[in-house]
């Protein structure tokens, strides 16, 4: 199991508090941001909400203007430029998120509470790909957060950032993957969508299989050219079944606009298999404005 002592503890608090800056925007709270790379701040799109710009306080007490560039709420991250000074910032070390494990210490940077540079431990008690390979949206972590971590970040024993503390739901941390948040900037916030709306329905009760019933569907999209029609109940994405709702919220998530998938749909009590390509959605993800 990964370790910590005190005087690791004291290096990573100092090391993060290089890398991570304070965020508040006009009318709401504050947050944190991490700086990724040069001049480009990640943090949650919940802490800067629809503002264009965005408040950026250093570790020193020095104030800049950042650029709210993109946003994605479903994924609650967001993308801030500013113009960082040339010397006495650092930039976060990334680290992958999928090579945690169950039990891994991990821990929080922020500014709970208006409280700057503070540093909680805890473990993670799911990492956002199963064995099986189930990918989860979150990183799950009993490491306390309290309002002012949001966008900062959570790191693993060695000093690396592999999420973005987002939220706290059922006494559990949950925070973006660093593969989600790389995935977001190298697309410019655009996601991978097909053009349905879809209702979940149960298709065998002893088993716990679900389906999607594809309720609507966007004329000229994704889905309609690659032939699903109204009604049909999408069962299974790339072979994988649901046994449980997000499956193709999920799916999507991990794809980029303009790759494939094979969709399995349920139609007139025939299996039929169509290839479904993305597209690029912006209903979400517009430019900040």
């Amino acid at each position: 199991m990964s370790s910590f002592d005190f005087y690791a503890g004291a290096e990573l608090a100092k090391t993060m508090g290089q890398a991570t800056v304070e965020l508040s925007v006009s009318n709401r709270g504050g947050g944190c941001g991490i700086i990724w790379d040069r001049g480009v701040i990640v943090t949650n799109a919940h802490v800067v909400g629809s503002a264009r710009r965005a408040r950026v306080k250093l570790r020193d007490g020095a104030t800049l203007q950042g650029e709210v560039m993109f946003r994605d709420e479903q994924r609650d991250l967001a993308e801030v430029r500013f113009d960082a000074p040339s010397a006495g910032l650092g930039k976060a070390s990334i680290g992958n998120a999928a090579d945690l494990r169950v039990g891994d210490i991990v821990a929080a940077f922020g500014a709970p509470l208006g409280i700057a540079g503070a540093l909680t431990l805890g473990i993670v008690h799911r990492k956002p790909i199963d064995a099986d390979g189930r990918v989860h949206r979150w990183i799950e972590a009993d490491v306390r957060l309290a309002p002012g971590n949001s966008g900062g970040p959570l790191m693993d024993a060695r000093g690396r950032v592999v999420g973005v503390n987002s939220m706290i739901a059922y006494g559990l941390a949950l925070a973006v993957p660093s593969e989600s948040v790389a995935r977001f900037l190298r697309l410019r916030g655009e996601r991978a969508w097909i053009g349905i709306s879809a209702e979940i329905v149960r298709l065998d009760s002893a088993e716990g299989k679900l389906g999607l019933l594809v309720a609507e569907i966007i004329s000229g999209g994704p889905a309609a050219r690659s032939g699903v029609i109204a009604g049909d109940i999408i069962v299974s994405v790339e072979g994988r079944s649901f046994d449980r709702p997000g499956v193709l919220e999920r799916e999507l998530g991990d794809r980029e606009p303009g790759t494939s998938m094979r969709v399995e749909v349920l139609r007139g009590g025939s299996l039929r298999e169509l290839v479904v390509t993305t597209g690029s959605s912006t209903k979400r993800t517009d430019r900040a404005a």
